[in-house]
This record gives structure tokens, sequence and C-alpha cells, in this order.
């Protein structure tokens, strides 16, 4: 693989050891992948993560992806990415602190498995953060990234058990996209119907007496999903003034005979 100077795009699942020296080589690589073996059948069952980085020199490096690592050293890595726009970290643990202060172009965030809690270090020029199964992410957290002022898409699924509210500056962000899907939240927050500027919204898996006749009056709203939400009271009337294009609500659950018929 070194001797493949004209590589752009690298994508390695597998055992994998002393990388760097490796890839090293490969100056015009814009988009790595680097998986350790997790346990599934494709493995026999083994466990076989990525145990150490070295720092990468790759100049043109705009997009990487990191799985099952147990390194100490990612802030070391990120450091000698430069040009780093994209960035996905896979069950990786051990951290609270997600080290990107040096990536001053880094505009996309993908979490999936991690511990990771702590944002401050993270550029304010984002543009979409995806967190998933990441269950140490709390209401510190999301305040933290409520002041990404350039934010154009939010997903958060399966976080902190303890997030029961958002932060109300959430409604400051000019997002396009959000999913709050299967978060403990005790109500949906009435500010949503502020975020003038969504097309995107889904309440999976959600808990709660209904959805806020703010979000009905949503100018710009194009698709919603309200997949395996229970809700306690029916839609207001005003959820018929929606212009969306698309509606999913696979197993939603509106407690007793509470959708007109009519109507719905």
């Amino acid at each position: 693989i070194s001797q493949m100077k004209n590589l752009i795009s690298l994508q390695f699942h597998g055992k994998i050891s002393n990388i760097a020296a490796h890839l090293n080589n490969l100056q015009q690589l814009e988009i790595l992948e680097l998986s350790g073996l997790d346990s599934t059948m494709y493995s026999g069952g083994l466990n076989y993560p990525i145990q150490h980085i070295a720092p990468l020199t790759l100049p043109n490096l705009t997009t990487l992806k990191i799985a099952n690592y147990t390194g100490t050293n990612l802030e070391e890595i990120f450091n000698a990415l430069h040009n780093l726009k994209s960035l996905a970290l896979e069950k990786i643990n051990h951290y609270d602190i997600l080290p990107t202060a040096a990536n001053k172009f880094l505009t996309h965030i993908k979490l999936y498995h991690t511990e990771f809690s702590d944002f401050s270090q993270v550029q304010a020029n984002m543009k979409s953060f995806d967190a998933y199964f990441c269950a140490n992410i709390n209401k510190e957290s999301i305040q933290t990234i409520s002041t990404w002022t350039q934010l154009d898409e939010l997903r958060l699924k399966y976080i902190s058990d303890s997030v029961d509210t958002l932060p109300e500056s959430l409604k400051n962000l000019n997002l396009s996209i959000l999913n709050l899907n299967h978060i403990r939240l005790k109500q949906i927050p009435d500010f949503i119907g502020e975020m003038k500027a969504l097309k995107v919204l889904y309440l999976d898996g959600l808990y709660v007496d209904g959805i806020p006749n703010s979000i009905a009056f949503l100018p710009n709203l194009q698709y919603l999903s309200i997949d395996s939400t229970t809700f306690k009271y029916k839609l207001a009337d005003d959820f018929r003034n929606l212009k969306i294009k698309q509606l999913r609500m696979f197993m939603s659950k509106f407690a007793g005979n509470n959708m007109k018929q009519e109507l719905y």
C-alpha cells in the first residue's frame, strides 16, 4: 500500500499495527478510515482494536475515521492533521475531552459509541454534529453545542439518560436538520417552533404528552418523523396546516382514540 503514491482514499478494517510507517508515503491521501476488528461474527467473536497510531503527516487529508481504538494519543494525531474537515470516531473510550483545538477547518463530527462529553475544544465553526449511543453526552455538552453558531445539522440519539430537558439556547441555531431520537425528554421543547429554518425533524422513540402546537407552524419543515413515539394527547388541528412532504410515524402510539379519523 505504501507504494500507491497516487492513492486519495483508503479504508482499512482489520488487525493493524505500525500503520503510520505505511501511510506517510501517501501524500495525496484525502480520505482515511482505520477500523480495528471488534467482537463480531466476522472476527470470530474476537476483539482486535487498534492499539496505537503514530502521528500522520498527510497534508491533504480532510476526512478521517478511526474505529475501535485503544490508544491514548488522539490529541497528538489530530494536531498533525492541519487540514482536517470531517472526523468520525467510533468505539473509542477513556476520553472525556474531544481534543480538536488545533483543527481550525474541522466542520463535521460524527461520534458513535464513545465516552466524550466535553466539547469545549471544538471549533465554533462546526456545521454538522452527530452523536449516536454516546451515553456521556449530558446537558452541559449540549449547552456547549448550542454556542456553535454556524451549526446546520444536529443529530443526537441515545445520549445520557440525565438529559430530560434541552437548553433554550438551541433555538438560536439556524438548524435545517434536528434529530432528538430516543432521548429521555420530559416534554418536546416548545422552542423548536421558533427554529424557522428547520426542514427535517426527528422525534422518534419519545414518551411525552404531545407535540407542541408551535411545531405546526414551522414554515420550511418538509420531513417529520415520530417513529415509536408515545403521546398522551391528540395532535392539535393546527397540524393540518403543515406543508411537509414526508411524514413517518411507524409504530407511534397515541393513547386512546385521540386521532380524529375524519382528519387523519
